[in-house]
């Protein structure tokens, strides 16, 4: 069909033309918004009829947000895929806005990580997995990591990486100190980039501030370690933000049981 014949189906212009070339109109994205959760909702009941015949097939598409990517999503993820090999797993990185558009939409399956507060419509649904409070991260063979905790005069005196101001993580660090009466941390490096830190962190004997979340691995292993100093008041909600069941695949459904499962232990 072609879209002069769309358009005399539906009865309204669909596109704008003009010397520019061809644009959406409000009803023709509209139409699209409709086309688009017409075809989720196809591929949603070719997955749960195969299901019913005891197969999970497809794609999970999850909208990964900051404080899931390094560890409790590639775990969940790599636990589903070492037991249902015909799935296949796609992240999306965007801003919260954009990758709730597409969850409507049905381009997206959910999404996981530091969620904030949300007004959501009723097609939505959001749950909370765990809340957990920023820890003083540094090398293994750290001074500072040898006997009992520093005091905070001790630790501000110490090179910090930490991300840029007005980031989430250090708006809640300095607005931890503020509250203790303390002045900012001497940041000799800021970055945004968790790669960054992370090296910075093991080539040096500078120490950040940062949910564990982000460095489990080299936690587990040894290679980075935690201060026991209390931080209250910087903890990051992770979360869910899904459709209603109804419209959730089987295979979303049980990819997000697993990230449950991780973020619990």
């Amino acid at each position: 069909m072609g879209l002069h014949e769309l358009e005399s189906c539906v009865g309204v212009p669909l596109f704008d033309r003009n010397q520019a070339g061809v644009a959406l109109a409000p009803a023709g994205a509209l139409l699209v918004s409709h086309v688009k959760r017409a075809q989720a909702q196809l591929r949603l009941a070719c997955a749960e009829i195969d299901a019913q015949q005891g197969l999970l097939t497809g794609q999970v598409v999850v909208g990964a947000l900051p404080f899931c990517r390094s560890y409790i999503l590639p775990r969940a993820a790599a636990d589903l895929l070492a037991t249902h090999e015909w799935l296949s797993v796609r992240t999306v990185e965007a801003p919260l806005p954009h990758l709730l558009d597409g969850l409507r939409l049905g381009e997206i399956d959910f999404l996981v990580g530091a969620i904030p507060a949300l007004v959501l419509e009723g097609d939505l649904v959001q749950e909370q997995l765990l809340q957990q409070e920023m820890r003083i991260v540094l090398r293994a063979g750290h001074p500072l990591a040898r006997g009992e905790a520093p005091d905070w005069e001790r630790l501000l005196q110490q090179s910090w990486v930490l991300p840029p101001r007005a980031s989430p993580t250090r708006d809640a660090f300095e607005a931890m100190l503020a509250h203790r009466g303390l002045a900012g941390p001497r940041v000799a490096v800021e970055s945004s980039d968790l790669s960054v830190i992370r090296g910075m962190l093991q080539a040096s004997d500078m120490i950040s501030a940062a949910s564990p979340q982000l460095f489990q691995y080299e936690l587990e292993s040894c290679v980075l370690a935690t201060l026991s100093v209390d931080l209250p008041g910087t903890g990051r909600s992770i979360g869910i933000v899904r459709r209603t069941e109804q419209h959730s695949s089987p295979a979303a459904r049980l990819l997000m049981r697993l990230v449950r499962e991780v973020a619990q232990a």
